[in-house]
Order: structure tokens, then sequence, then C-alpha cells
């Protein structure tokens, strides 16, 4: 007989809700031993196995991480909402006590259970029965948010005159970011801060400094500076977005989005993007994305959206 296989997403998750925030130091380590059970790059930096294993949580917002004091912690039980979709999507640690309880009432849950990402679970035409249920266990509700969120975040203009500049030293050893195509890489810099771009320290502490056409130097202090940055200097890319399936293609090689924005595209389906073959090239492929919140996002990113129907995909 085979055995499940264990979700370790899902087992992160529940360890997580066992107290109320981890050290990020603990978290790396606890990721480090999930990578040896599963044997994924077991010898890569902590931080790699922080990535894999607690990011993809926080990238979906089942776990939330507090850079002022680096500490990362599980989502209480939530439920999402999607009028338009007529979808709800459970978020944060659901003991499986809990979900039986929802099971009584006669709700259906779907899931989806990915290869690489917690468990997702999703239900519709939620009952009368369902909100009084969350006021008796203290879950919190939310209705069709994600289109506002999304209208309040600053587009890449707006955030990068947002930087404060930063008397930062060229001494050490630099690198420089090397765009080719849609596709960076990290190159030594033999003269650090001469010309516009972005720099990392890789001599002491890890720095991330950005220099603009006017030679101004800027410190960045957080991972969606330093991703408002990389979109801004690619070029600018066409998006795909089908309205009938409601999905969203974003070259693959494009960078990472910003936490907040990715969340945008994923939270009507708690799912990460999965990896999509259209017109002869690779894509970014969201699924369960509104035609609102789509064209949010590539305002957000002023990245050129286009709308066309995929069904033959």
């Amino acid at each position: 007989m085979n055995t499940p296989h264990i979700n370790r997403w899902d087992s992160l998750l529940a360890w997580l809700s066992l107290e109320e925030s981890y050290s990020f130091a603990t978290v790396k380590m606890a990721s480090r031993r999930l990578s040896v059970l599963e044997g994924v790059n077991a010898e890569s930096a902590p931080i790699i196995h922080a990535r894999y294993w607690a990011g993809r949580l926080i990238s979906l917002g089942h776990a939330e991480y507090d850079p002022t004091n680096h500490r990362v912690s599980a989502v209480s039980p939530g439920i999402v909402f999607s009028n338009n979709l007529n979808r709800a999507v459970l978020y944060g640690y659901w003991d499986p006590d809990l979900i039986r309880k929802f099971r009584s009432t006669g709700l259906h849950l779907q899931l989806h259970r990915p290869k690489r990402g917690p468990t997702c679970y999703s239900f519709r035409k939620p009952g009368h029965n369902i909100r009084t249920l969350c006021e008796e266990h203290d879950i919190w509700i939310t209705n069709d948010n994600c289109p506002c969120l999304l209208s309040c975040l600053p587009s890449i203009s707006s955030a990068m005159n947002q930087l404060s500049r930063s008397e930062v030293s060229a001494e050490g050893i630099w690198e420089v970011l090397s765009l080719s195509g849609l596709r960076f890489s990290w190159r030594n810099a033999r003269d650090p801060f001469v010309n516009c771009g972005l720099y990392r320290r890789r001599s002491g502490s890890m720095l991330h400094v950005y220099v603009d056409a006017n030679g101004g130097r800027f410190a960045l202090k957080s991972k969606d500076e330093r991703a408002f940055i990389k979109w801004d200097l690619a070029p600018k890319s066409d998006w795909l977005y089908d309205p009938p399936l409601k999905r969203l293609l974003i070259p693959y090689e494009t960078p990472e989005l910003p936490l907040l924005v990715s969340r945008g595209l994923t939270m009507y389906s708690a799912r990460l993007p999965s990896i999509f073959e259209f017109a002869g090239r690779l894509w970014w492929n969201y699924v369960s994305v509104g035609e609102e919140e789509a064209h949010q996002v590539a305002r957000v990113m002023e990245q050129d959206l286009k709308i066309r129907s995929l069904h033959n995909a």
C-alpha cells in the first residue's frame, strides 16, 4: 500500500501555529530540516531553505514575516470571499478539528494539493450558517477587498520616488545586476556606483544599493524595494489576460513581483503561479484572477496588459 506523501508546507504551517511567532533564525533551521527530509538542496545556504519552505507560505498569505524584529508567525484561520468568482478560499492555519466542524455543516470543501506549496481549501455557495460558525470560532472573513488593496499600492515610479538617499562607500567587493533580454544575472563590478544600476556587496554584510541616472545612491531596505528596481531596469513586457478563463500570463523571465502585488494575484486561488507554455514561450500562469485585479497589477508594475482569449491554449 502506498503511503500518502506528507505535505511539508502544511506541516510547517502547523508548527508555526504552535507559538505566537518564531525568530527568523529558528525558521531557517526548521526549513533546513525539511530540506534534509525531502532531499531538496540540503547543502544550500539557510536563507535558501527559508525561501523555499517558509517563503511560499508568506507569499500566499498563510504566514507573515515582520522585518522590524525578524520574526515569522502563522496567520489565524480566515476566509476570503470573491463575489465575482462565487468562491471562498481558506487562509492561515486550520487545524483538522476545525475543518471537520465546517464539513459537519454540509459544506463541501474542495481541495487542491500542489506539488510545491500548501494544501488549498475552497468552497462555493456558502450556507447561511457559515458566518455564525466563524463567529463562534473567531475566524476572520473578508469579502472582495483585493481590488481596493491593489488600488492603494504605488506604481514603480512612485515607489522609487519614495526611496531615501544614502551615503554608501564603494569599498569592498561588489557585483552589478546585468540584463540580457529579460534575464538578470550578477557579475563583478570593477568600478562600483560609476554607472546607473543595482549593486550588491559580497564582502561583509550583504547590502543592495541602487544608483540612479544622476549618481544618487539608495541603500535598499527590503526585498520589495529590490523587486521594484529590477522591474524598472527591465524592459516593458506584454502580459496576457483571458477574461473567460480568468487567467493572467506574465513572461517567465521577468523579475519576481513584490509581495503585496503577488498576493493580489493569488488571493482568490491561494495558489502560486505555474509554468505554462503558450505561443512558443514560457509564462507564469496565475489562475482565478479578476480582470480588475489584472489591470491594477499591470498599473502598479507599469506593464502593458493585452486582453485576449486563450481558450485553445
